[in-house]
């Protein structure tokens, strides 16, 4: 029983991870698209 409570915080630590890394990634896109804004402007 140890094991699987075990397996369910390992699983539920990558799914928070997951979530976090997902949400970053999208900020990232955001934050480029910010900075490239006035190049595209530009061109």
């Amino acid at each position: 029983m140890a094991l699987l409570s075990g397996a369910k915080t390992f699983s539920d630590t990558c799914i928070s991870l997951e979530s976090v890394f997902i949400f970053f990634y999208n900020k990232r896109i955001l934050l480029f698209q910010i900075i490239l804004n006035p190049y595209f402007s530009v061109l």
